[in-house]
């Protein structure tokens, strides 16, 4: 739903919903009209469609002004007159760049304002009006380029007004022509490194992979030969790519697989293929497979589960859902059943290489498995306050699956949750590594240095199943606003 409240200094009076229920499922406001009268949405519904359209302020009523593809647009604004609603959106033949065009605000008429193959995004306008700001990579690397507009449609040829203008999420234009920006800044890599553990201790330093991925979760082959990891573009909005490295040659080979966002894929048991949970490019929602030579993707299921893991013959495969009820599933037949339901509270669900246990987190505080055939539940670990255990991560099997790795958090007496940028974990807790075995012994500790490692995430820290490596996030990454001044340049060229 859309809310509007009123905003008087410091306090924020009682919200009223404007536009909400029914058949829709979100709406994104991106600007206002100059008099306040309209709010510009992207409205997406129960469908899978979605619509750009303005909100009027006074009634809450919807004036539709185009159907548009699932994924929308990246940015929509009016035009300084606010007889135009400008906006992009990704290009047909390349999901992966965006075009420019604006529609008048009574629908009535629309033009394509930016087309080209390269990646064009909509920024603005000029203090003026008399200019559109749009963002290009259309000459290598990312930068603020600006074109004549008049009549919602632009005239002559665009010029370049900026350099290094990177990746950033539009904030606003102020009347003053002072651009706010908000940018990720800094590095976040996959890294990964020999380990022994029997004695818990890195057998070198670790090695990043230089591949700056937006998402990472790397996972490992049944063989321990492929680390795979994800990569999803830029502004992190897919399309996402899944990149493979070769641990003996140190090969790196990229898969493009027909899909819009992935979740965490997951290597089956033979190396042939990928499991993940994901989008695809027309908005079906579902669990696919992915061919891990060629990236051809096929659809398992449209119902929106988390991969678990697989049988030990890679023929079915374990899907949970977040009610934490576990299905298992025949790729040969395309049956399912529902092997298992875990108690209320359970995150991070994960069954064994052999496809006979499956491991999970219960509200912070107990690791347990239970076998995928049937039978009781039993506890490996259990914590209390002021330790933890972070539920959010993917469990990670070892040494064949005779044992988990899980990440145990240990906040101070403080409990000071402010957030430490420097180290990706929180001021007053530390994180540590432990191994526990499934059949006997008591769980230890890992004598690893993890204060640079992105752990307490979803990605959590990856052991190959032969126990040989670690891979993990690490990096320093921070969301910073940026004031642009925009000057025009005095003589329009094209670059």
């Amino acid at each position: 739903s859309l809310f509007l409240a009123d905003f008087h200094g410091t306090s924020i009076g009682e919200p009223r919903r404007l536009l909400g229920s029914g058949e829709i499922s979100s709406i994104r406001p991106f600007d206002w009209s100059l008099d306040n009268k309209w709010i510009a949405v992207l409205v997406e519904r129960t469908d899978r469609s979605s619509q750009i359209g303005l909100v009027s302020v006074p009634d809450g009523q919807l004036r539709v002004l185009r159907s548009v593809n699932w994924r929308g647009p990246e940015n929509i604004c009016f035009s300084s007159n606010g007889k135009f609603v400008v906006y992009d959106l990704t290009q047909d033949d390349n999901p992966r760049n965006h075009d420019v065009f604006s529609v008048a605000i009574d629908g009535s008429r629309g033009s394509t304002l930016v087309a080209h193959p390269a990646d064009d995004r909509l920024v603005g306008f000029s203090r003026d009006g008399s200019h559109l700001l749009f963002s290009s990579d259309r000459a290598g690397s990312s930068a603020l380029w600006v074109q004549p507009f008049t009549d919602g449609k632009t005239l002559g040829r665009p010029a370049y007004v900026k350099p290094d203008f990177g990746s950033p999420w539009i904030q606003g234009l102020t009347a003053d022509g002072v651009l706010y920006v908000a940018k990720m800044v800094g590095d976040s890599d996959v890294h990964f490194a020999s380990v022994d553990l029997a004695a818990g201790k890195l057998l070198a330093a670790p090695q990043g992979l230089q591949r700056f991925p937006s998402l990472g979760s790397p996972d490992w082959s049944a063989d321990g030969k492929f680390l795979a990891f994800v990569d999803c573009g830029k502004f992190g909005g897919g399309p996402c790519t899944i990149s493979i490295r070769n641990m003996e040659t140190g090969q790196l080979r990229e898969l493009r697989p027909a899909l819009h966002y992935l979740g965490f894929p997951r290597w089956s048991p033979d190396g042939r293929s990928f499991l993940t949970d994901g989008t695809d490019l027309k908005g079906r929602r579902g669990v696919y497979l992915i061919d891990a030579s060629s990236g051809s993707t096929t659809l398992i299921t449209e119902a929106p589960r988390g991969v678990a893991g697989s049988s030990a013959d890679g023929r079915k495969v374990f899907l949970a859902n977040r009610a934490g009820k576990v299905v298992e599933w025949d790729l040969a037949t395309g049956s399912a059943r529902e092997i298992l339901s875990t108690p209320a509270g359970s995150w991070g669900i994960t069954v064994s290489p052999d496809g006979r246990l499956a491991a999970y987190i219960i509200k912070e505080s107990v690791l347990a498995v239970v076998p995928t055939s049937g039978g009781e539940p039993r506890e490996l670990l259990r914590v209390q306050e002021p330790e933890s255990l972070v539920r959010n991560v993917v469990l990670s099997w070892t040494l064949n699956g005779s044992a988990l790795v899980v990440t145990k958090r240990l906040t101070s007496a403080t409990r000071s949750l402010a957030r430490n940028s420097s180290t990706g974990g929180e001021a007053g807790v530390r994180s540590e590594l432990w191994l526990v075995p499934v059949s006997g012994g008591a769980p230890r500790k890992l004598d690893l240095d993890a204060s640079s490692w992105d752990i307490v995430n979803p990605i959590g820290a990856r052991f190959s199943p032969d126990g040989r490596y670690v891979a993990f996030m690490a990096g320093k990454r921070e969301m910073e606003v940026w004031a642009l001044e925009v000057s025009l340049p005095t003589k329009s060229a094209s670059r």
